[in-house]
């Protein structure tokens, strides 16, 4: 995670939302800080164990935001982030991503998604409640 918070870090502005799934909290607890992310410029996504759309709802409460990122880690024990970046791709629109420094993917696999969730014709496409869920393991 220190190399993707590092890389965070010089790419954000000024401004920007930061949503932060709960599997990469610590990280962010233990390095934002010495790379130049405060505690106040991040929200800390909850833990939502078997319920995927709480996450989206979480996610729905930045509809609006110019500039949203998506910070997640441990995907191979939580899948919803991979149903948040689907679902964000339908809502929003794609700026950027931060892809996993190492290229792993599973347990260890960590990205940042950066999205614009202010375009209204994007915003009208679904909600938490009516996004049809993508087939995942977990949700």
């Amino acid at each position: 995670m220190r190399p993707l918070l590092k890389d965070l870090a010089e790419r954000r502005e000024a401004g920007d939302a930061i949503y932060v799934f709960h599997g990469a909290r610590h990280a962010m607890h233990f390095y934002g800080s010495a790379i130049g992310i405060k505690e106040d410029e991040w929200t800390e996504g909850g833990v939502h164990y078997g319920d995927t759309r709480a996450y989206l709802h979480e996610v729905d409460a930045f509809r609006g935001e110019p500039r949203f990122w998506f910070v997640y880690t441990q995907t191979a024990r939580f899948e919803a982030p991979k149903a948040i970046v689907a679902y964000l791709d339908s809502i929003g629109e794609r700026l950027d991503v931060i892809p996993d420094p190492y290229g792993r993917g599973g347990q260890s696999e960590a990205a940042a998604y950066l999205f614009d969730l202010s375009v209204p014709d994007r915003l009208e496409r679904a909600n938490a409640d009516t996004f049809t869920l993508p087939e995942l393991t977990t949700r």
